[in-house]
């Protein structure tokens, strides 16, 4: 893990789906142990923007590098330093960069509480950069930090 480069950045990522731009022109920095949050409504890009930065999906247009690596070339380093989590939180999931994708859809509020307070713990633990998606300003509120914490995607 290479911490002279940001954990995550992304410059001008454009992703499509046919006619359908999911993602449009993104540019985003995250620093090394940091939590921004992505919140948008369904059919924001969201998702999309998670499955490009975990590989998982190719970059059509814009650049994506994970600590300095690039999404084009280095796609098993990437995944390497990843944990996804689609909407569950796992404490067997450790690594630099957490991606959490919509981690409390359908939980009541006491179970969202204890999703919160686990990703808070594990980010201070082991000094994680965390990457959430999520509907609620509420959950981006709690759970993120810096200087701009929320990334609204319309």
């Amino acid at each position: 893990m290479n911490h002279d480069h940001p954990a995550i950045d992304c410059r001008h990522l454009t992703h499509r789906y046919g006619g359908f731009t999911a993602v449009d022109d993104l540019t985003l920095q995250v620093a090394v142990g940091e939590t921004l949050g992505l919140l948008g409504p369904n059919g924001a890009g969201k998702t999309t923007v998670v499955k490009l930065l975990t590989t998982l999906a190719p970059i059509q247009s814009g650049e994506v590098r994970i600590f300095g690596l690039d999404a084009h070339r280095d796609t098993m380093d990437i995944r390497y330093n990843l944990g996804y989590v689609p909407q569950q939180v796992s404490s067997e999931t450790l690594a630099s960069i957490g991606l959490l994708d919509e981690p409390t859809v359908g939980l009541d509020p006491i179970a969202r509480d204890g999703v919160w307070s686990h990703v808070q713990r594990m980010q201070l633990e082991f000094d994680m950069t965390v990457l959430l998606t999520t509907h609620y300003m509420e959950e981006a509120d709690v759970l993120t930090s810096g200087e701009v914490p929320a990334v609204v995607v319309e």
